[in-house]
Order: structure tokens, then C-alpha cells, then sequence
């Protein structure tokens, strides 16, 4: 399982489009917090950029490498079961969500934009549930499907898009400003056990189907 990890840092970080694929994710993803003068920047970025462009990148510039030169093919018959292979690949996105929010939570502490604790620590927490619900779909779908399991996180992609073009961006921060005086607690629990839950589901749905996917 090690090898695997490694094998998918390699082609994220240490090849030149995996590595510039990351890099400008990052970017993306920074530039609302670090640039905007109000709370919508923040917003913006924990529950859309950093769940559904940043949280699947590694996984995407994975399964494009080994789609590009039929790796998989080859890994099936190294001593390494298919198991190890999916639980790997799951293990280095949870470690990858984790890191990720993490630098949201020391950015928008440090680069606050006159936001309080208790605003930037719901943020922070609604990246990581957001993320958790990502990598639940993207990840059963680019393991499976390879390129095409792109049109899910396509999808999400687009559809929190259009949320924030149909909805006002006044009426976003009055909603965030609302759910911050409230007494959120047993929401975002709940919200969080459902996509621990939802991210189980993925992950041994992902090795059921896995097991008995045929490499051409």
C-alpha cells in the first residue's frame, strides 16, 4: 500500500503537469481568501474551491497518469492486491483534505477579513464536510471510470456555480452571518456523521465494484 501512496505522489508532485495541475488549484483556491476585502471570498472558497476543485486533484492527476501509460494493467499483477490498491488511494485523499483544510483554517485565521473565531471555525468545519461529500463521489467515479468519472466532479463543480450566479451574493452572507448566530452544533454533527457515513459507502462500494474491474 506504500508503494501505491508513493507512486501517486510521485505523479502529483514530481511530474511537471501533475505538479502544475496542484499548483494552480492551489492558486485558485487561495486568491478568494487571500485577495477579498469581505466575508464572501471565505465563503466562497471553503464550500466550493477547496471541496470540489482542490479536494479531487490528486486523485485526478493520478488517474490521468495511469490511464496515459495503462498503469493499471500493470499494477494488478504486482504483489499488491486491488484491495490495498483502493483503500491507498482513499487513505492519501483523507490525508489530503486534512492538509488542505488545515492551510484554510491558518489562512483564514491569519488572513481573516475581519471575520471572528466562531465564523472562521464554521467555515472551517463546512470544508471539511464538503470535502468528505466530495471525495465520496469523485473518488468511486475516476477509480472506476477513469477520464470519464470527471463528469460527476464536473457536475458538482457546475451546479455550485450556478448557486452562487443565481443567488445573491448579499443574500449568501446574510444566510452565513444567520447560521453563525445560531446554535449550529448539532447541525454540522449531523452533517458530518452523514458524510462519514456517505464516505464509507463510497469507499466499499468502490472496492466491491473494483475487484471485478476488467483492465483492456
Amino acid at each position: 500500500m506504500k508503494g501505491v501512496i508513493a507512486k501517486d505522489l510521485y505523479e502529483s508532485f514530481l511530474i511537471k503537469k501533475g505538479f502544475l495541475s496542484i499548483f494552480s488549484s492551489y492558486g485558485l483556491c487561495l486568491l478568494p481568501v487571500i485577495l477579498g476585502d469581505n466575508i464572501f471570498g471565505p465563503i466562497f472558497a471553503a464550500t466550493l474551491l477547496f471541496p470540489f476543485i482542490l479536494a479531487p486533484t490528486l486523485i485526478q492527476s493520478s488517474v490521468t497518469m495511469d490511464e496515459k501509460y495503462k498503469y493499471e494493467q500493470y499494477q494488478t499483477t504486482m504483489p499488491v492486491t486491488r484491495k490495498d490498491i483502493v483503500s491507498a488511494k482513499y487513505l492519501l485523499g483523507l490525508i489530503f483534505i486534512t492538509f488542505n483544510c488545515l492551510i484554510l483554517f491558518i489562512l483564514l485565521f491569519t488572513k481573516s477579513n475581519g471575520l471572528d473565531e466562531n465564523t472562521v471555525i464554521l467555515l472551517g468545519i463546512l470544508g471539511i464536510i464538503f470535502s468528505i461529500f466530495s471525495i465520496s463521489i469523485n473518488y468511486p467515479s475516476l477509480i472506476l471510470f477513469g477520464n470519464w468519472g470527471m463528469i460527476p466532479m464536473f457536475i458538482l463543480m457546475g451546479i455550485g456555480i450556478l448557486i452562487y450566479v443565481i443567488i445573491p451574493i448579499s443574500k449568501i452572507i446574510e444566510f452565513t452571518n444567520e447560521l453563525i448566530t445560531m446554535d449550529k452544533n448539532q447541525l454540522l454533527m449531523g452533517l458530518l456523521t452523514i458524510a462519514v457515513i456517505f464516505l464509507f459507502i463510497s469507499y466499499f462500494v468502490t472496492q466491491h465494484f473494483y475487484q471485478k474491474k476488467e483492465f483492456a
